[in-house]
């Protein structure tokens, strides 16, 4: 088999602001260089759990740009500006066999991420929503707490803490 390798260079470009979802999720190498406008990278989220990437050099862009840990924690700091999830239910909770995930189709259409963590940050379930209700199965993991972590384009907008009895 052959391995395709996919190089982006987003490099020296004065009026670019926004770095948005598109071609980058099957990037395996991105160099990211003096774009001193930046201030959006939510195309290059994806990047860092999808697991695609090799390689990423990040440095003379706008200040929050400039290193691979500044982007992953821009990706993983919640923002307002995001749609809201205030009518997302989950129940049951505290669970033991499964949970479900109530989320109006409104937010389904604009690609809503949910991921299962343990306390010490291992995915046990990650998916895209496609349905109103989602069922999550807990049934095999060890009684405790977990996070499920709720994402929109790859930007992180909150965390709910699910009890697994």
């Amino acid at each position: 088999a052959i391995d395709t390798v996919v190089n982006y260079q987003i490099r020296d470009n004065n009026s670019l602001q926004n770095i948005l979802k598109g071609n980058l999720q099957n990037a395996s190498s991105v160099l990211l260089h003096n774009n001193p406008n930046l201030t959006d990278v939510s195309g290059l989220c994806n990047l860092f759990t999808n697991g695609t990437i090799d390689e990423l050099t990040i440095h003379d862009n706008a200040p929050g740009f400039n290193s691979v840990q500044e982007i992953k924690d821009w990706c993983l700091t919640p923002t307002d500006d995001l749609p809201t999830y205030d009518a997302i239910t989950i129940f049951p909770n505290p669970t033991s066999n499964e949970f479900f995930i109530d989320v109006p189709m409104e937010l389904i259409r604009v690609g809503m991420m949910v991921d299962l963590l343990d306390i010490s940050g291992v995915s046990h379930f990650s998916a895209r929503l496609k349905s109103s209700v989602s069922r999550i199965p807990v049934s095999s993991l060890a009684p405790g707490l977990y996070f499920l972590r709720i994402a929109y384009d790859g930007r992180l907008v909150e965390v709910r803490k699910i009890v697994v009895e």
